[in-house]
C-alpha cells in the first residue's frame, strides 16, 4: 500500500495532516511497520487511515486485534481521569461560587445595551453591515467598562482556581499522554499485522 499527500486530499483529510504528511514523506510512503511507526510520532490519525483506506473486512479485523488495546488505554486512564475530576470539581466549584456576583452584575450591566444591539439589528436585515457597524462599535464602548471591571473581579480568583488545579492538570496529562504513547504504539502494530494479513492492501 501507498500513501500520498494527494491521496489524503482526495478523502478530505485535514489540512493540519496533510500537511504533516507531505512534510515527511513529499513523494509519498510505502506503508511499512517503520512508516506505521513513524505516523504514530507524528501524530496522524491512525483511526482515520484504516476507516478512509481499509476496505470494510480488513477494518473489522483492524477493529477486533486492536479492541484489547483499546480496553487497555480506557481502563489505564480511568483512574487519572477520576483523580483529575475529584480534585477540580471542588475548585471549579468553588470559583463559580465567587465569580457569581460578578458575573451576574456584568450581565445585568449590558443587558440594555445587548437588547438595543438586538432590536437594531432585527430591524435592518437589508443593510446589515452598513447599519451594524455603528451598533457594534455603541454596543462595544458601553460593555468595555464593564468587561474590564467583570474580568478585575474575577483575576484573582481565575488565578487561584488555576494554582489549585495546576497539579492535578500536570498529573493527568502526564498519565494520559503515557497511556495514549502505549495505545498509539499497539495502533501502529495492529495495523501492520492487519496489512501483513490481508497482502491485496499492502
Amino acid at each position: 500500500m501507498y500513501l500520498t499527500a494527494a491521496m489524503l486530499k482526495e478523502r478530505n483529510a485535514c489540512e493540519d495532516q496533510v500537511i504533516l504528511f507531505e512534510k515527511e514523506w513529499p513523494d509519498g510512503v510505502k506503508i511499512t511497520k517503520k512508516a506505521i511507526l513513524r505516523i504514530v510520532e507524528l501524530g496522524l490519525d491512525i483511526n482515520w487511515l484504516v476507516d478512509n483506506f481499509l476496505p470494510p473486512p480488513v477494518q473489522k479485523a483492524y477493529d477486533e486485534v486492536i479492541a484489547p488495546a483499546r480496553k487497555a488505554y480506557d481502563e489505564a486512564i480511568a483512574p487519572a481521569w477520576k483523580a483529575y475530576d475529584e480534585i477540580i470539581a471542588p475548585a471549579q466549584k468553588a470559583y463559580d461560587e465567587i465569580i457569581a456576583p460578578a458575573q451576574k452584575a456584568y450581565d445585568e450591566a449590558i443587558a440594555p445595551a445587548r437588547k438595543a444591539y438586538d432590536e437594531v439589528i432585527a430591524l435592518v436585515s437589508k443593510a446589515y453591515k452598513e447599519a451594524t457597524a455603528s451598533v457594534k462599535k455603541a454596543y462595544d464602548e458601553v460593555i468595555a467598562p464593564v468587561q474590564k471591571v467583570y474580568n478585575e473581579a474575577i483575576a484573582p480568583t481565575w488565578k487561584a482556581y488555576k494554582e489549585a488545579t495546576a497539579p492535578a492538570r500536570e498529573a493527568y496529562h502526564e498519565d494520559l499522554t503515557s497511556a495514549r504513547k502505549a495505545y498509539h504504539k499497539a495502533q501502529a502494530l495492529t495495523l501492520y499485522k492487519v496489512l501483513k494479513d490481508n497482502k491485496s492492501c499492502i
